[in-house]
């Protein structure tokens, strides 16, 4: 399973070991949520799928403002981590430069479109500026090029 080995059945690129990472997290994921089960009580809407675009009046108490606080830092922590990862991931910048900006590139480019268009999204939905799918998209974008970053232009 590899495009390095001309042997191989199936040729793929896992740049990172994105695939890898995220099939063994979304097992240890679903093992996890069906050993704990439902949150009780955060899913008893008239229509569950109005879950994520729930607030809490008022909007901003205070530990909801702490909260968002403790979570634009964190995506700002995982932002920059993600950059370096994805940039060594690529084995070196002596004769790979052209590859490891294009990786370095993607990575700021993609969280940043997935946070534009969430921001676009949510507001024309509920008509408010709402922080928090905003920040879980850019977590969404950073994931979503790993695997794919030295590859998409």
């Amino acid at each position: 399973l590899s495009s390095a080995n001309p042997d191989a059945v199936l040729r793929t690129v896992d740049f990172a070991g994105g695939g890898v990472v995220h099939v063994v997290g979304a097992i240890a994921g679903l093992i996890g949520a069906i050993a704990v089960g439902p949150r009780i009580g955060v899913f008893n809407l008239p229509n569950p799928s109005q879950a994520i675009m729930q607030t809490t009046e008022p909007l901003f108490r205070y530990k909801e403002r702490q909260q968002i606080m403790y979570r634009v830092m964190g995506i700002f922590v995982i932002w920059f981590s993600f950059s370096g990862f994805n940039a060594g991931s690529a084995g070196g910048i002596s004769g790979r430069v052209g590859v490891v900006g294009r990786v370095a590139v993607n990575t700021v480019l993609a969280p940043t479109a997935a946070m534009a268009t969430t921001s676009i999204y949510v507001f024309i939905v509920t008509k408010r500026h709402l922080p928090k799918p905003v920040l879980d998209s850019v977590l969404s974008g950073l994931v979503g090029i790993t695997s794919g970053a030295h590859v998409l232009s």
